[in-house]
């Protein structure tokens, strides 16, 4: 059962292209079948099928290279995603870039994540500016990313990583998760994989001709492009990850929920950090003394 928490309670750091997976769920579901069925869809809950199996990421660790079984099965998720057909799936909102649209649809991305920064820049822009996170790092690197080849759109699930693939008891993959999924660039798909699913680097290519391989098999222009604009995501993917990693670090400190100790939001700062400074051409990165007392002056503020 998902619910959706009261407004205030969770930090709108997240792109949602639709307001219920249910929607997208019923579009795969012909060309995927290994994935949740909705069973009852509200406004404020909906209920899916449960698949009893075991995360990839405790089958295989963040960081552990993957079985070639593993790759093998995520290519078919790869050119399923690529084959449903848009008609099938729910109304894009306005403005949305229009198909093909690749330079478009990265400079939306951009777009999006600066206003989440401006958002919630009253909460959180100190903090940001005591850890040398620059206020337009964002906006120079939309400034420095060329035009993209144009590429048909396709549906993307976002947020296809480890703990959002069940392994069950046949060996088969199960995807969980699709509230983030969207329509857009295919490349993007593949750059939220690589980032999120945590590769160690001796198997980044392979992944990389995977998803390549799966993509051409359905149409070769969905990878048309891709050695000189896949960079150009993972950079946005590595600029943009700094703002809801460190916002979600801070304010688990004071979360009522699961609090967290501040050795470990510590730890996944500085992460935050070290993955964000090439893209935001950040050179000094403040050692863990100083984001301890970051932080620590913005539990200050937050409480008082």
């Amino acid at each position: 059962m998902r619910v959706r928490r009261p407004a205030g309670e969770t930090l709108a750091v997240t792109l949602r292209t639709w307001e219920h997976e249910a929607q997208v769920l019923a579009a795969v579901r012909p060309w995927l079948t290994n994935v949740p069925r909705p069973l009852v869809r509200n406004r404020d809950y909906g209920v899916l099928t449960y698949a009893t199996g075991t995360t990839l990421a405790d089958v295989v660790p963040p960081g552990k290279p993957l079985d070639r079984v593993h790759l093998e099965q995520l290519a078919g998720v790869f050119a399923a995603l690529l084959r449903v057909p848009a008609e099938r799936l729910p109304p894009r909102p306005a403005g949305w870039p229009a198909d093909g649209d690749s330079t478009g649809f990265l400079r939306m991305l951009l777009d999006f994540s600066e206003q989440v920064r401006l958002d919630h820049d009253a909460e959180f822009g100190l903090l940001f500016d005591r850890l040398g996170v620059p206020r337009d790092g964002l906006t120079r690197l939309a400034d420095t990313l060329p035009p993209l080849t144009p590429r048909p759109f396709a549906l993307l699930h976002t947020d296809l990583h480890r703990r959002n693939i069940v392994v069950l008891g046949d060996g088969a993959l199960h995807v969980i998760d699709w509230e983030l999924s969207s329509y857009g660039d295919p490349l993007y798909e593949l750059a939220t994989h690589l980032r999120r699913t945590d590769y160690p680097a001796s198997q980044q290519d392979e992944a990389v001709a995977i998803w390549q391989q799966a993509a051409t098999a359905v149409s070769g222009r969905f990878a048309e492009g891709l050695a000189e604009d896949l960079p150009a995501y993972l950079r946005y993917e590595q600029a943009q990850s700094v703002y809801p990693d460190v916002m979600r670090a801070a304010r688990a400190l004071v979360s009522t929920r699961s609090p967290l100790r501040m050795t470990e939001a510590v730890r996944r700062v500085r992460t935050a950090l070290d993955r964000a400074a090439p893209a935001l051409s950040m050179t000094a990165l403040p050692d863990r003394a100083d984001v301890t007392a970051a932080l620590n002056d913005w539990l200050r503020a937050a409480a008082g």
